[in-house]
């Protein structure tokens, strides 16, 4: 069912029903410190609605040439939808960064997280790792390394999984070097050749990326252990359920999941040793409503 009959804005058929329904959704946008100074609901399509419209398209839908009119089955509409159900949605669920995490996730993203903490009756939830310098990666892949070496393991034992060709090249860096100079020494060395592979155009880990590059496609991974052992069926189930792609699955493995949360919302997910990892692009798209379980083929 369309939310607007007819379409609103400049050269539009604007009737008073519909620019009242659009005057609504944008006030909603507005209070969240959106865009422009909020709109009288008056039904009457003015300068001022056509300005909110045009900003909003600007602004949030990122259009390169705001025309300042919503179509009933446009882009603008959709993602004034969308926005608007992401501003009501509770704030009861917390989302912690552990210490090496950098706080950087958005706003969709964290709603996006809590859906599935919604879905699944978790409170909390912790980020153990975002976007990541350069130094960073090199600190971890040390630390792996170092794990492996002490116990006489593989370091794919360690991981859980392997790198491919930039990683295993930071790998024999440290195998290169780790007898023969100090700890600090080695990781500046693991740190030159994390760069010169970035040079190449090819990254060690979907972490290492730039900040802007990271605002496009939020890459994080949510550790096992800071959801409860009794909840992390149900909020595997709920990831996989809104992911375009899975690589695995852990918790959910024997289970029927429930109807697709929207599959299209995240984009991979991959079941990793002790993680769930997620890649989340900023396209804004409209959530589901599990707060009060409206869920289609939930049980």
């Amino acid at each position: 069912m369309d939310v607007i009959k007819q379409s609103v804005g400049k050269g539009g058929l604007n009737s008073s029903k519909d620019v009242r329904t659009v005057q609504e959704l944008l006030n909603k946008v507005i209070k969240n410190k959106q865009v422009v100074k909020p709109l009288s609901v008056d039904g009457r399509y003015g300068k001022n609605t056509l300005k909110a419209i045009i900003g909003f398209q600007k602004n949030v839908v990122k259009m390169r040439r705001p025309d300042g009119l919503i179509s009933p089955q446009g882009r603008t509409i959709k993602t004034l939808v969308a926005k608007t159900k992401l501003v009501g949605r509770s704030s009861m669920k917390v989302i912690k960064y552990r210490r090496n995490a950098r706080p950087e996730l958005s706003f969709y993203t964290k709603e996006v997280l809590k859906t599935a903490m919604a879905f699944a009756d978790v409170d909390t939830i912790d980020i153990s790792s975002t976007r990541r310098l350069i130094k960073d990666q090199a600190r971890i892949m040390h630390g792996q390394l170092m794990k492996a070496k002490k116990q006489k393991i593989s370091v794919r034992q360690v991981r859980g999984y392997g790198y491919s060709a930039p990683g295993r090249a930071v790998d024999k860096v440290f195998w290169d070097n780790v007898d023969h100079l100090s700890e600090d020494q080695v990781k500046i060395k693991m740190e030159d050749e994390i760069k010169k592979w970035l040079a190449l155009g090819q990254r060690t880990s979907k972490h290492v990326v730039s900040e802007s590059t990271y605002r496009a496609l939020n890459v994080l991974d949510i550790p096992y252990s800071s959801v409860p052992m009794s909840k992390r069926d149900e909020f595997e189930q709920a990831l996989v359920s809104m992911s375009q792609t899975v690589k695995s699955r852990l918790y959910s493995k024997n289970k029927q999941l429930v109807d697709s949360l929207g599959k299209n919302i995240i984009d991979l997910l991959i079941v990793e040793r002790r993680c769930w990892h997620l890649e989340i692009s900023q396209v804004i798209q409209p959530l589901p409503d599990v707060l009060s379980k409206n869920v289609q083929g939930y049980c």
